[in-house]
């Protein structure tokens, strides 16, 4: 596919929830199996305060599997309050894609678009995003 040519992706979280002390998201995306997605977890009580000991942060690395995505990370030593998450999909910064993804989106995401795309700060790779967030509570399903 010519790199003038914008590829319009999406990225959904259908589920985010926590039992046994495992926070869970799942998803469905338009990109191909194999595209490799980010997540990243934080406290809410962190957002602000970034010098908080200790830092209560969860993040890695799924792939996509016939238009469908999943994780699950231990929370349970986690404090209640709400967990905001990001899922992200991007090319050309700390995240290796496969070569097909590179000649289909462009090296830094040039040729990816859609409503959740975006750049993080002037210059960056292009990133397709989707956010959320779960309750955490020592009451419930910890």
């Amino acid at each position: 596919m010519p790199w003038d040519d914008h590829v319009e992706a999406h990225l959904t979280i259908d589920r985010a929830d926590v039992q046994d002390g495992q926070v869970s998201i799942a998803g469905t995306t338009d990109l191909p199996t194999d595209a490799v997605l980010d997540y990243f977890f934080i406290h809410e009580g962190e957002m602000g305060d970034v010098t908080r000991s200790p830092r209560f942060q969860a993040g890695g690395q799924t792939r996509v599997r016939d238009g469908q995505y999943s994780s699950a990370d231990g929370l349970s030593a986690w404090p209640d309050g709400d967990a905001v998450f990001d899922v992200w999909f991007e090319l050309g910064h700390d995240t290796s894609q496969p070569d097909h993804l590179v000649d289909r989106f462009g090296s830094r995401g040039q040729c990816l678009a859609g409503p959740q795309v975006g750049v993080d700060s002037p210059g960056d790779p292009n990133v397709l995003r989707a956010a959320g967030s779960v309750t955490l509570s020592s009451t419930v399903d910890r």
